[in-house]
């Protein structure tokens, strides 16, 4: 895999509670979820944070051969969240956070992955993300993620960001938050306005929509019959999409934005089979191939 990937976001642990059981203390955060996900498209460089009691579990993360050289280990706990889930998995009602060495970290790019330049920014606060951008030596790209929690504190910052990205990921109610319109199509396209390249809106449940000067286009999701945990759903879609197209020698093209949306879908689908990392920790290559052709063959017609 020729093309490399930076990507940062939270790592830490996740107690979630939801009609499947419990899970206390299992592997979570966005750059967990993004970091595997993207791993299996190209090569991947973690920027991130954890305390001691993390140490253990990044064996998750060297099974993918993901480079750790700028996750940075500090004194104390890391990074928790806990969330119950309502029955249809669809909403979390968030129970604790706990930003422990998170709290106050500066992220940075070390001397290690300066010329890398391709970086998936999770949904961490606009200030690391800018912060993060500043640091880059000549981008080919930047795909950033938010959430509703900075754009209601940090709106300024967001839309800085936003003039930033060449692809932005945002859900359904982010896009109507920032933008003030309802039609999600508008939205995206009020968004385009403010300044990134592309908008893919995330839909949860009902796949994906593209609005970009490429074209508009809704990818549908992956059917599941058996899901256990939506959590990280979002960034293993994320991952996966910004994964492929680091790899793609051009990956302005429809087709390829296409494609990375479909991967990602693909991954999503697989990550809510397994609570934490599990089930994409374990995939193979052929799998991931092999659920994307019922994939392409479930939309042809």
């Amino acid at each position: 895999m020729a093309g490399q990937l930076l990507v940062t976001g939270t790592i830490g642990f996740d107690t979630i509670t939801n009609r499947r059981g419990k899970a206390e203390r299992v592997v979570g955060g966005s750059g967990s979820y993004s970091s595997i996900a993207a791993s299996y498209f190209c090569g991947v460089k973690l920027i991130g944070i954890i305390g001691e009691d993390f140490r253990p579990h990044l064996k998750n993360f060297k099974k993918n051969k993901i480079d750790l050289r700028g996750v940075e280990t500090a004194q104390g706990k890391s990074f928790f969240w806990a969330a119950n889930y309502d029955k249809d998995f669809k909403n979390a009602f968030t129970q604790r956070t706990d930003l422990n060495v998170f709290g106050g970290y500066k992220p940075k790019i070390i001397k290690e992955y300066q010329n890398c330049k391709n970086i998936f920014l999770d949904n961490i606060e606009p200030s690391m993300q800018l912060s993060l951008i500043s640091q880059l030596k000549n981008p080919n790209l930047i795909v950033c993620d938010t959430m509703n929690l900075w754009i209601n504190n940090y709106f300024n910052l967001v839309k800085k960001v936003i003039k930033k990205a060449d692809i932005l990921l945002v859900n359904e109610a982010e896009a109507r938050s920032i933008t003030g319109q309802y039609n999600l199509i508008t939205a995206g396209k009020k968004l385009l306005k403010m300044g990134a390249g592309h908008i893919i809106i995330k839909l949860g449940p009902n796949g994906s929509m593209l609005v970009s000067p490429l074209g508009i286009c809704q990818m549908p999701p992956v059917l599941v019959e058996n899901i256990y945990d939506t959590t990280g759903a979002g960034d293993a879609f994320g991952g996966a999409l910004a994964g492929y197209l680091a790899n793609q020698k051009n990956w302005r093209t429809l087709k390829n934005l296409k494609t990375a949306m479909a991967y990602g879908t693909v991954m999503a689908s697989f990550n809510i089979e397994s609570f934490s990392v599990s089930r994409i920790n374990s995939l193979t290559k052929r799998q991931l191939a092999a659920r994307l052709a019922q994939y392409r063959k479930s939309v042809c017609f």
